[in-house]
């Protein structure tokens, strides 16, 4: 009798990996994008951004086989990006790229939560009539609600994970794909037709340098996923074979859908973009029936989307949690535990549901309580730091192609002249990008002030002391914390944590030597 293999069994495959990575990018909000991107008439972006984001699916590619390279030498243990970098600059940048990672991420999820089920219904009528001025609190408190059963999948093990994410993912797509189905019906119908209203305007497409650069980030933020995914360490099967074709499937399959899915709503809803455009595209319909169970089955795929986003990432939040607890960042005894189980640290998964929940009070919960009190909406919430994030996230591919740009050099990883021209025009095209974004922070708020305005200065304020408290707290955590923390550790801990350590971060041997000995190629 054959016994199965339970260690096997407690891992993700190729095919439901490529499935999960490619609904979990898909489902960063892209959609939401077109209302803040078009509401200008004067800025409207129209059918530019279908060439943007294949502009950006490119140097995102070119991003992904950094990380890929960097895998043939890193391709078990947990946290991703944060070890490459680690390895390639030292224990500082390691620790730096991790903590930025899980405020990142933390942050999506904030973004998730809000997005879930308040952008559907706070604009209800019924909704608005039920709860009035706290209408957004409470429907951002079943939004944690939400967060947490996401969190508690996660714990319950890899298998009910991967069941999870798996079967809400082909639900979504299914809905995804009957909503396309309609915007094509309303591309194709004749305007004069009695089954559909007329477009209420035409597309007038612009794009500028500034723009161009908000589009850029906020394509980025959408291809959000394939990072954090990286990030899943042992959880995946065959990880080193198996993790190029999952990276680079999961980014091509979401370029597809994005351009595809940019371009029939566009077209079906022409210039009506307030709100949720997939809601606003079913108004065009005469029939009743249709608007109503449009709007319906938009609200269910958004949530269930969301939803699986929120699964996925509390797993991946925690993985890049982990490193930060076991080299003693965080307080071992209190965020992680002893073994593994079905490659899952349930306390790191708990310490990152404190962490959003953390974020999620003081951007959702402090603000709607204040609007529920007076009647006003708080000049702080969660938008003022969803556009810190891709200037987070693009700084993080840059360390990664630097990283696998130096193990090349320090022949750990064979690069060709080719990849080293590419690595090398994705890093200054991105790093234009930041200093843009950064710059342009300075100039909104000095802007604000000159004019008085308060709404236009506090939000690029808040952006500029994110970035800077980011980088204090890094340095308190490296030089304060961890040699506080070192100090308590028993010599047998001590030499755990040097144990994992030399696992996780150094070069194996066997793999230097299948390098210089030509036996393997990458």
């Amino acid at each position: 009798m054959k016994i199965k293999n339970k260690t096997k069994s407690q891992e993700i495959g190729l095919v439901s990996a490529i499935w999960m990575m490619f609904s979990l990018i898909a489902g960063i909000s892209f959609t939401l994008m077109f209302s803040g991107l078009n509401e200008d008439p004067k800025n409207f972006i129209g059918y530019h951004i279908v060439w943007i984001i294949l502009i950006v699916s490119i140097f995102l590619f070119s991003s992904a086989w950094a990380y890929i390279k960097c895998t043939r030498i890193h391709n078990s243990a947990n946290g991703g990006g944060g070890q490459f970098v680690r390895s390639a600059f030292g224990p500082f940048w390691g620790m730096f790229f991790n903590f930025i990672s899980v405020l990142c991420i933390s942050i999506v999820v904030m973004i998730m939560i809000v997005s879930s089920i308040r952008m559907s219904l706070e604009n209800i009528q019924v909704v608005k009539d039920t709860f009035g001025n706290w209408t957004k609190l409470v429907l951002d408190i079943f939004g944690i609600l939400a967060c947490a059963v996401g969190a508690t999948i996660v714990v319950l093990g890899i298998n009910k994970f991967k069941m999870a994410s798996t079967l809400i993912a082909y639900t979504t797509w299914a809905i995804t794909l009957l909503i396309l189905i309609f915007g094509l019906v309303l591309i194709f119908t004749p305007s004069d037709s009695a089954a559909v209203k007329p477009p209420t305007g035409s597309v007038v497409s612009t794009v500028n340098l500034n723009s161009f650069v908000n589009v850029f980030m906020l394509v980025v933020f959408s291809f959000t996923g394939f990072e954090t995914f990286i990030s899943t360490g042992s959880a995946i099967k065959n990880r080193k074979k198996n993790m190029p074709i999952i990276v680079l499937v999961g980014i091509a399959l979401a370029t597809v859908f994005f351009m595809v899915f940019s371009t029939i709503i566009i077209a079906s809803v022409i210039n009506d973009f307030g709100g949720n455009p997939n809601a606003n595209m079913f108004n065009r319909f005469n029939s009743v029936f249709i608007q109503k169970g449009g709007w319906f089955i938009v609200v269910i795929c958004t949530f269930l989307n969301r939803f699986n986003t929120m699964t996925q990432l509390s797993l991946y939040g925690s993985n890049v949690l982990e490193p930060l607890i076991k080299e003693g960042y965080v307080s071992k005894k209190l965020f992680s535990s002893k073994e593994l189980k079905n490659h899952i640290d349930k306390k790191a998964v708990f310490a990152f549901f404190l962490l959003n929940i953390t974020f999620a009070t003081i951007f959702l919960l402090l603000p709607d309580l204040i609007q529920g009190i007076t009647g006003e909406e708080s000049l702080i919430g969660y938008g003022t730091l969803a556009n810190v994030t891709s200037l987070i996230f693009i700084s993080e591919y840059i360390m990664v192609m630097l990283a696998a740009i130096k193990f090349g050099f320090k022949k750990q990883v064979k690069v060709n002249i080719t990849e080293y021209i590419i690595w090398a025009i994705t890093i200054f095209i991105f790093g234009a990008i930041c200093i843009y974004t950064v710059a342009q922070m300075f100039i909104d708020f000095v802007n604000g002030i000159n004019t008085g305005n308060i709404q236009e200065w506090v939000a690029p304020l808040i952006q500029i002391v994110f970035i800077i408290t980011m980088v204090i707290i890094s340095l308190v955590l490296f030089f304060v914390v961890k040699p506080r923390i070192l100090s308590k550790l028993s010599s047998e801990e001590i030499k755990q944590m040097e144990e994992y350590q030399f696992v996780t971060f150094e070069i194996l041997e066997d793999e230097k030597l299948k390098i210089k000995t030509k036996e393997v190629s990458v």
